[in-house]
C-alpha cells in the first residue's frame, strides 16, 4: 500500500487532517504528523521550512519508511515542495 502524509499549516496540528486521513485510508497507509513548535509542542529554533522538512525526514527514518507521498496545506506544501526539490529520491 503506498504511504501518503499530510502535512498541515502554520499554527495547526495533525489532527486537523483526521477526517481526510480516514476518507483515504483505503487507498492509502496514512499517517499524520505535527510539526516542532505546532500543538503544544516546544521548539528550539525559529520556524523555518528547513526546519519542519528536517523534522519529516526524521520522522521518515524513525518509522523506516524509505518513500512516500505528501500532501500538504499551506505551509505543509512549502514543506512538501521542498523535500520534494531537496530529497526526490525520499
Amino acid at each position: 500500500m503506498k504511504q501518503l502524509l499530510l502535512l498541515h499549516g502554520a499554527l495547526g496540528t495533525k489532527e486537523q487532517w483526521q477526517p481526510i486521513a480516514d476518507l483515504l485510508a483505503n487507498d492509502f497507509k496514512v499517517h499524520l504528523l505535527t510539526f516542532p513548535g505546532h500543538g503544544g509542542k516546544g521548539i528550539e529554533a525559529d520556524f523555518s521550512v528547513d526546519l519542519f522538512a528536517n523534522a519529516v525526514l526524521q520522522w521518515q527514518q524513525q518509522q523506516g519508511i524509505e518513500k512516500l507521498n505528501i500532501i500538504g496545506y499551506s505551509m505543509g506544501g512549502y514543506v512538501g515542495m521542498y523535500l520534494a526539490a531537496h530529497h526526490p529520491h525520499r
